[in-house]
């Protein structure tokens, strides 16, 4: 049988054109949300104009907050072997939560198309901020529990988060298993980093997550002594397996139920990755008619703790 060079040229074209579009399409999603100079300047202003009106921003802070990069949001984001900062935490999570040693919260059921959409170990001069100004660009407002050490690092970041709707919660202070610490130490910790977030926005968190979902009897006791509710997930993905922002995606989008909260992380290591995912999933959830809530509206518990005695008041007045 005789295959002639015209029908060999036109299947090399056909297989070309195949994998030139499957490429493409990948390209396309991971970069969708790419916007103008023009509108990110726009947004940076938006985000710290908010910040400087309504917490109590030092000129040093602002400084810092307008030096910080944001070229990485529109730019290629490869991963290049940056780490970010972490303090001694080891960069490991527990894929399914121990939602039952924790006693914590991991979604709720209802037939309603809500999602919450979480961040952890932050907060960092580069990720945070770039999250700030996709969460902006998509009108969402987000939960971030913050580990203690950062905070004190980068408090102008913290002030901007509070000051643009989102929701501030505790993440111990350097990240540590909370299984393997004494209870003085776990009490030690949360509480430095509480008074840390009180003396940056204001008012102190009533939300904390555990560092790689892991608890004790001594850490569950001391979480209830502080008044601090529980926060755990039910949408996650394996840090070490994935790290293409296509495959980060798929596997939330995958796994996503309504009244889930969703983890995801702006901290820890090099959160390049999950920087590019971030508008794939909103995207898709979006169009599947997904709403974006805080964990606080979710569950309809007060984001700090005045908030969560004020509810209190009012119910036995009434």
């Amino acid at each position: 049988m005789k295959i002639s060079v015209k029908f060999v040229r036109k299947v090399s074209y056909a297989v070309l054109a195949f994998i030139g579009l499957f490429f493409c399409s990948f390209s396309s999603a991971s970069l969708a949300f790419r916007v103008s100079a023009d509108e990110m300047e726009v947004l940076k202003q938006s985000l710290f104009v908010n910040a400087s009106a309504n917490t109590n921003v030092n000129a040093n802070d602002m400084a810092d907050v307008n030096a910080a990069t944001y070229k990485a949001t529109n730019a290629s984001l490869s991963n290049s072997g940056n780490v970010a900062d972490c303090g001694n935490c080891k960069v490991k999570r527990a894929f399914k939560p121990r939602l039952r040693s924790c006693r914590g919260i991991g979604n709720i059921n209802t037939s309603r198309k809500v999602v919450a959409l979480t961040f952890d170990d932050g907060p960092h001069k580069k990720y945070t901020d770039e999250i700030l100004m996709i969460l902006k660009l998509y009108e969402i407002r987000g939960t971030f529990f913050l580990v203690g050490q950062n905070v004190a690092e980068y408090p102008c970041i913290v002030k901007a988060l509070y000051a643009n709707g989102h929701v501030v919660g505790n993440h111990s202070y350097s990240h540590n298993y909370l299984n393997t610490q004494t209870a003085d130490e776990i009490a030690v910790a949360l509480t430095k980093t509480n008074n840390l977030i009180k003396k940056t926005i204001g008012v102190y968190p009533a939300l904390f997550r555990p560092p790689y979902g892991s608890c004790s009897s001594d850490s569950v006791r001391i979480v209830k002594k502080l008044k601090l509710k529980t926060i755990m997930w039910s949408v996650d993905y394996p840090l070490e397996r994935l790290t293409a922002p296509e495959d980060i995606a798929n596997e939330v989008i995958g796994q996503v139920k309504p009244g889930a909260i969703i983890l995801l992380h702006d901290g820890g290591g090099n959160r390049e990755s999950v920087i590019a995912a971030l508008p794939i999933i909103i995207k898709a959830l979006k169009s599947e008619g997904y709403e974006f809530l805080t964990v606080p509206e979710l569950l309809s518990v007060g984001a700090y703790l005045n908030e969560n005695n004020d509810k209190k008041e009012k119910g036995e007045e009434q």
